[in-house]
């Protein structure tokens, strides 16, 4: 049975894991299926970022300045509500992290 996946994480500024975790996350879920939850604490532009790298379809958010970790946990609960709405599954994991699956394709 196909599922259909979306995926979502954080970024506080450009990391080196972004192009790993976007390259692996699109071999099986597609761009526009994918949300990134953004700070820009660093001037990094990240859409232009991901347009040239053709994952241009990538929704950004931009996440309240906050350092209140209540908070941080309310909106990311608010976007996985959202997600939720349309698909069956929704998988967060930090940029620096990869969820492995031998049944994870659904692209």
């Amino acid at each position: 049975m196909k599922r259909y996946i979306k995926a979502f994480t954080y970024l506080d500024r450009y990391n080196i894991f972004l192009d790993i975790w976007m390259n692996y996350y699109t071999s099986f879920i597609s761009p526009k299926d994918i949300v990134i939850m953004y700070r820009n604490s660093s001037g990094f532009n990240l859409e232009e970022y991901l347009q040239v790298r053709g994952w241009g379809d990538v929704r950004v958010t931009v996440v309240p300045t906050s350092t209140d970790q209540m908070v941080n946990a309310a909106y990311f609960l608010e976007v996985q509500t959202d997600l939720l709405k349309n698909s069956d599954v929704v998988l967060y994991s930090d940029i620096d992290e990869i969820i492995f699956h031998k049944d994870f394709s659904v692209k």
